[in-house]
């Protein structure tokens, strides 16, 4: 009987310390495991190619209105 609580004691403490650090709150590993939380949500447009599309659109928008208006 002493055998099986050593074994199953040393498989809990072998299993906690694999487990890794623990997350911070509203870190972006915390974010992970929660992302439906109102901290964790992307504010604003997200950065992975649109933002230069925006830019070229606007300063094409701007050169045509320069254009027309020295015409």
């Amino acid at each position: 009987m002493t055998k099986l609580i050593l074994i199953l004691l040393l498989f809990i403490s072998v299993n906690s310390f694999s487990a890794g650090p623990p997350c911070p709150p509203f870190s972006p590993c915390w974010c992970q495991k929660n992302p439906t939380h109102p901290k964790c949500r992307q504010v604003g447009v997200p950065i992975n190619g649109g933002i230069e599309l925006l830019a070229l659109a606007g300063a094409l928008l701007g050169i045509y209105y320069y254009k027309k208006k020295l015409l």
